[in-house]
């Protein structure tokens, strides 16, 4: 450099975003490890109502559309659609209350139109007429509830009203090189990451990879309609449909897979088609019908968008806690938002999961999970099934779950991965009989392609272990 030359500033570094922070009354759910790790796994119950004592999560709800953070698993009111009704046209829903013993129960009313959002109400009262049922055709008949459930049924009550959940405002931060990082304030302090925002195209956009094989931020949300396999917009069947679930869509995506790739293409949307086409087996391209009540609006893409017009993320090492490192994506070099955890001991991306001590350890990822398939006819060699995709990589470990018999949490094991297995798959399977004892089968038409043995089960140490709790 010369002596009259000025140095060119150095790039401020990239905003590590912190996705969530607890507030006054919502407390996040956490795992936090003794080499000083915070992490807040994505899950619908995330958040802890205080006030409420129950789990909730954010979504936008009426009769105003702000954000709210509402407990999920709630009582449904139906609405156009099958199921209980007070009147002959069936359209005021009745709602079966789950027998919890919680007096602070809530009913959720479903919207069925496009932008139509979800309302919430208090139970109300107990049904004393002859109710009116809606069948899956749309018939509207009277008929009785059976004699041991009647009470359970209850009309709407009262809407919520304002404080009986936490509000919240969308807001957006970090913008830098066409990007901008939105996020939900709830109004008593707390915070969420809600999604990332492409301010070049104006769209809510997800990591996918592109065609150029760079993760890049493609678009998602409302506005995106997906493409459906062998589905086209022309008599040709060369030009693809997408299927949205709302009208209208500006965009549409493709998927385009090899053996070890899922690539996505991005197009703009032109407008909704009343006729899609399809080839079948035969190869001939054959047009039907969409315009139903019951099936959502489909539209012709126009233009393929070049991959290289949207951000690119690039994966990047945030921190680094003992044996497990928080990578992220980077984008647009303003912010880095975490995307997962690695194990840097056994060289495998992992996440925390209950293990069967009822502790939490972060387990491999790997796609062989075991479920009721064994490689004799005791059933007491487990196998692990796979779903006949290209095995990509390398693959060491499984993982075994099985659900408690009446409900409650689900544990896991890791087990070490076998080779393929020849021969026949049995199951458990179990009479649909009071006091029937289950047996050992074989299936004749295994529910995968493929199975492999597994070894015995890895002691939990070999994993780091985490604490949940409420931040």
């Amino acid at each position: 450099m010369k002596p009259d030359e000025v140095p060119e500033p150095e790039p401020e570094p990239a905003t590590p975003v912190e996705l969530t922070k607890s507030g006054s009354r919502l407390k996040v759910r956490v795992v936090t490890t003794s080499d000083g790790l915070r992490w807040s796994p994505k899950r619908i119950d995330q958040w802890f109502d205080s006030q409420r004592q129950t789990y909730c999560t954010w979504q936008k709800a009426g009769p105003d559309g702000a954000f709210y953070c509402v407990g999920t698993g709630l009582d449904k009111i139906p609405n156009a659609e099958p199921g209980y009704y007070v009147d002959a046209n069936c359209t005021e829903g009745i709602a079966y209350v789950t027998p919890s013993g919680n007096p602070d129960a809530i009913l959720v009313k479903r919207g069925i139109a496009c932008g139509e959002l979800p309302r919430y109400f208090a139970p109300g009262a107990t049904i004393t007429s002859t109710p009116y049922h809606r069948d899956i055709a749309g018939r509207c008949t009277q008929q009785a509830f059976s004699s041991n459930t009647a009470h359970n049924y209850r009309l709407p009550g009262v809407e919520m009203p304002p404080g009986a959940f936490v509000r919240g405002t969308s807001r957006p931060r970090l913008p830098g090189s066409g990007i901008e990082v939105h996020f939900i304030e709830g109004e008593d302090g707390s915070e969420a990451f809600q999604h990332v925002t492409d301010t070049v195209h104006g769209t809510e956009c997800s990591v996918r990879l592109a065609g150029d094989l760079k993760p890049r931020c493609l678009p998602s949300g409302d506005q995106t309609a997906l493409g459906v396999h062998r589905n086209w917009s022309d008599s040709a069947c060369t030009q693809p449909a997408f299927k949205a679930a709302c009208a209208p869509a500006r965009f549409g995506l493709t998927h385009a897979v090899d053996a070890c790739r899922d690539t996505v293409s991005a197009y703009s949307v032109k407008e909704e088609i009343g006729v899609v086409y399809s080839s079948g087996i035969s190869g001939t391209c054959e047009g039907h019908y969409t315009s139903s009540t019951y099936n959502p609006p489909y539209f012709s893409g126009e233009t393929e968008l070049p991959a290289e017009t949207w951000p690119e993320a690039k994966p990047v090492d945030m921190a680094t806690y003992g044996r497990l490192t928080v990578r992220g994506m980077e984008f647009g070099g303003s912010a880095r938002i975490p995307t997962g955890l690695f194990d840097n001991q056994l060289g495998v991306d992992c996440e925390f999961m209950s293990d069967t001590f009822e502790t939490r350890h972060c387990f491999p990822v790997t796609p062989f999970f075991v479920a009721n398939a064994f490689s004799d006819s005791r059933c007491t060699q487990a196998l692990a099934p796979h779903n006949g995709a290209p095995i990509c990589g390398e693959h060491r470990y499984a993982i075994y779950y099985a659900p408690p018999p009446f409900g409650g949490p689900v544990y896991y094991s890791l087990h070490p991965l076998g080779p393929k297995h020849v021969g026949p798959v049995y199951s458990i399977r179990r009479l649909h009989m009071q006091g029937s004892s289950p047996f050992c089968i074989q299936m004749m038409h295994p529910e995968h392609p493929a199975y492999w043995t597994i070894g015995e089960a890895i002691p939990t140490s070999m994993m780091v272990e985490g604490t949940p709790g409420l931040d």
